[in-house]
């Protein structure tokens, strides 16, 4: 029943307004800036309260489906174009040598995000996977949502000095600095703070899964800083850079999941990321140089 209700979000994603795209490409910041982040607090606030309210993992559905409705929504309300359906065979197979690194990207990044959840379920059972789905979102989503905003607006900025290697490595490293100022904080503030959260936002039964958000939030601030990575190559015509990191990340993932969850149970499925974190940190770091 669970995985039928989150199946609505697929349908509520793939209704966005397409021309949301132009938020990015033409640097319309306020514009992407209320799309994501109203989203984003409404998947929060309803995740929050229902957990406090219902006590399970119904908490994280609705919080889901509630951030897509809101997207969906704002998609329309901010964007006042109007898609319509045509389909350009000549632009399908120029767009093909490019895109085809975007979507073996886009499907390992899917495997890579829910692979872990599939063991901590199957291994752990359904209580523990509410605990570890829980402490994910908490822990990573103040990072990672604050600078996916700031890496998807970095994307056009990037295409247009793609071509100007001094000016695009000065653009990267500005961002790198505002993701890193934002992100540490963050992190340092979810591990030292998670049990007090936990205590009184969700209660007493939810204190199990406090070492796993610790964690999973160092793997948080590791995410944010790679995440820069991921708009720098496509914007510079590197996209099959991205898709070897998430290579790199699928494989740790699948070899390590196992063992470790098994002997640390939802902590060793947050450790496991963390390790896949580490992998994807190691071949960024040269590929970011060499562009």
């Amino acid at each position: 029943n669970i995985l039928r209700i989150i199946g609505i979000s697929i349908i509520l994603q793939s209704l966005n307004n397409i021309a949301v795209l132009y938020f990015q490409k033409e640097l319309q910041f306020q514009k992407f800036f209320k799309y994501q982040f109203l989203g984003t607090i409404a998947d929060v606030t309803v995740a929050i309260t229902f957990a406090f309210l219902l006590k399970s993992v119904w908490a994280l559905v609705f919080g889901l489906l509630a951030g897509n409705l809101v997207r969906c929504i704002m998609s329309y309300v901010i964007e006042l174009y109007r898609p319509r359906f045509r389909f350009d065979k000549a632009q399908a197979k120029e767009l093909f040598g490019f895109g085809r690194w975007i979507l073996g990207s886009s499907i390992l990044v899917f495997i890579g995000a829910h692979i872990d959840d599939i063991f901590v379920g199957r291994l752990l059972g359904a209580a523990a996977l509410g605990f570890y789905q829980m402490a994910y979102r908490i822990s990573n989503m103040p990072a990672t949502e604050i600078t996916y905003m700031i890496a998807s607006v970095a994307f056009p900025a990037y295409s247009k000095v793609q071509d100007h290697q001094v000016r695009l490595q000065q653009a990267y490293f500005r961002i790198m600095r505002l993701t890193v100022a934002i992100s540490i904080p963050i992190a340092v503030g979810i591990v030292f703070l998670a049990p007090e959260f936990t205590n009184i936002f969700l209660g007493e039964k939810w204190m199990p899964m406090v070492p796993a958000m610790q964690l999973l939030a160092v793997a948080g601030l590791i995410k944010s800083i790679i995440s820069t990575g991921s708009p720098l190559f496509t914007g510079s015509g590197h996209p099959n850079f991205e898709f070897y990191m998430q290579l790199i990340r699928g494989l740790i993932i699948i070899i390590a999941i196992y063992p470790l969850t098994i002997y640390m149970e939802i902590s060793g499925a947050a450790l496991c990321v963390i390790l896949s974190m580490v992998g994807m940190l190691i071949i960024w770091y040269p590929f970011s140089q060499n562009i």
